[in-house]
């Protein structure tokens, strides 16, 4: 290998690695939401809930999605950073986004909710 290619390969390693924890933190919030969304609006249904009451327990599981992937994306953050790691840039703003929705999210079911019991 060239002096070019050593350069290189250790950023292509970290490129890959970020894209591999973005998919995998994505992956992890759909699932979680998914699963939520279900159990939720399944018991919803069976206990003759409303649609009004559906759309609050849509919106909490759309919160719990958010928190997990912002969670993993954060907990790999902290990991990266004990390892002495650096992530790469597009990694670092996708956390930034993801917790930033995630830390904004709760206002979801609560304005549902209130607009639920107003009308």
């Amino acid at each position: 290998m060239s002096d070019a290619e050593l350069e290189t390969a250790p950023e292509d390693l970290r490129a890959s690695a970020d894209r591999r924890v973005l998919r995998r933190a994505a992956l992890a919030g759909t699932i979680a939401f998914v699963a939520t969304a279900v159990v939720v609006l399944g018991l919803n249904a069976a206990f003759g809930g409303d649609g009004q009451g559906a759309l609050v327990w849509f919106m909490a599981a759309i919160v719990v999605g958010l928190l997990v992937w912002s969670g993993w994306l954060v907990l790999v953050l902290l990991l990266d950073v004990i390892a002495g790691t650096v992530p790469g840039r597009r990694r670092l703003v996708w956390t930034a986004v993801a917790f930033v929705l995630a830390f904004v999210s709760p206002i979801l079911p609560a304005a549902a909710l209130q607009a639920a019991a107003g009308s």
